[in-house]
This record gives structure tokens, C-alpha cells and sequence, in this order.
């Protein structure tokens, strides 16, 4: 299993993470994260997924946001409505880290990409003087690959002045070293 979150600078977001796996795989892990976050009190997402690939199992609060946690949806619906607000917060809350865990098996015969949005309406991200707060999302999901043997290419990098050499194998169909 790979898991990646391309870097996205200073700029608040909400991001899927990127998951590869076999087919068949059952119990993929799939967080939804914060990053940069300039300050909040209430957030409502909207979890969206490719739904021919893949089987919502369950999904889990972090409580990194803090507050009520409040799924508006049921584990089968797609999409889902996730709600966090605190309340009786005293100030912003700017926490970051993963705030949603989803859990997914994927179908029989899935292959391919899988898609897993995530969006919010503008008016359902605030913060605690009920300012509307933007932040860009980064939508993700599960890469279905099928399994195969490595086939490693070989690549000799000669030592400079500075540095040793080494070889690098890299798989050709996969690009695993």
C-alpha cells in the first residue's frame, strides 16, 4: 500500500489523501486532512466517491477539529455530509492534521482510478466572529492496481567529487525502487 499528500504550500485546503492498493482489497484506510488552517469553529463537508469501485465501510472522527461531530448521513449514502462545530468555543480552533478517517472496500473486478472529492459550501466554513473562511480542497482517492512482478531496470549513477555512486532499480511497470 502507497499513501501520498502532494505538498500545497501556505494555502488552507482540506485534502484526500492518495491510496494505491490491489484489487479486491478490503479496509482501505483514507484520510481527509486540514492543512493551514487559518482559524474555524464550524465546518460542514461533502465527501463524494466513485461508488462503481468502491464500498464505504465506515468513517471515523479524529477530533482534531474539536466540538460535536455530527455525520448528517448514513455510512451508505454517497455523498456524505459531515458536520464539526464547536459551539462553545472561546476562539478559532487552527489545528491541523487529519481530521476524517474512511474506510473502503474495494469491488469485485475494480480497477483504475477512484475518485474521492471533497467540497464544502461557502457558507458552511466559519469561524468564530461567523466570518465564512475559503479554503481549496484537494481531492483524492484510491488507485486500483493490478498486481504484477517487478521487472527492475537497473541505472548506475557514477560518484562525483561530493558524492558516492550507486545503482538505482526501479520497476518498469510500477516505478517501485
Amino acid at each position: 500500500e502507497t499513501v501520498t499528500i502532494d505538498p500545497i504550500g501556505d494555502t488552507p485546503a482540506f485534502i484526500v489523501e492518495n491510496v494505491t492498493v490491489a484489487p479486491g482489497t478490503q479496509n482501505v484506510v483514507v484520510k481527509i486532512a486540514i492543512a493551514n488552517n487559518p482559524g474555524v469553529v464550524g465546518v460542514q463537508l461533502t465527501i463524494g466517491y466513485d461508488a462503481d469501485k468502491l464500498e464505504l465501510v465506515s468513517f471515523a472522527d479524529t477530533a482534531v477539529l474539536g466540538g460535536w461531530f455530527t455525520p448528517d448521513s448514513m455510512v451508505s449514502e454517497n455523498p456524505l455530509y459531515i458536520t464539526w462545530e464547536d459551539g462553545l468555543a472561546e476562539q478559532n480552533n487552527t489545528a491541523n492534521g487529519d481530521i476524517l478517517i474512511l474506510t473502503f472496500n474495494v469491488k469485485e473486478g475494480a480497477t483504475g482510478n477512484a475518485a474521492i472529492t471533497v467540497s464544502y459550501d461557502p457558507e458552511n466554513v466559519y469561524d468564530f466572529d461567523l466570518n465564512n473562511v475559503t479554503l481549496a480542497t484537494y481531492n483524492g482517492g484510491i488507485t486500483i492496481q493490478e498486481a504484477h512482478e517487478h521487472s527492475y531496470v537497473d541505472t548506475v549513477v557514477p560518484p562525483t567529487e561530493t558524492e558516492q555512486g550507486y545503482t538505482e532499480h526501479v520497476c518498469s511497470g510500477c516505478g517501485d525502487t
